[in-house]
C-alpha cells in the first residue's frame, strides 16, 4: 500500500472510533500499519486522540470494545 492522496484523504476522513477499532483488530502485517502508510496512519490517530478529553478518550475506547 502507498501512502497517495487517497490514502491520506482515508485516513483523514476517519473518526477516533473507526481509527481505533481498525487498530485493535488489525491481523499482524496488515498494511495500513506498514512502513509510510502505517507511520501516517498512527501520527493522525494519535494527533485526533490529543484533541479529545481524557473522557472522550476512555467513552471511545468502551464503545470500540475488545470483542470482534
Amino acid at each position: 500500500m502507498t501512502l497517495d492522496i487517497k490514502t491520506k484523504a482515508t485516513i483523514d476522513a476517519m473518526s477516533y472510533f473507526d481509527m481505533l477499532k481498525k487498530y485493535r483488530f488489525a491481523e499482524v502485517g496488515n498494511p495500513w500499519f506498514v512502513g509510510d502508510v502505517g507511520t501516517y496512519f498512527m501520527t493522525t490517530m494519535n494527533r485526533k486522540k490529543m484533541a479529545m478529553t481524557e473522557n472522550e478518550r476512555v467513552a471511545v475506547s468502551k464503545a470500540v470494545g475488545w470483542g470482534k
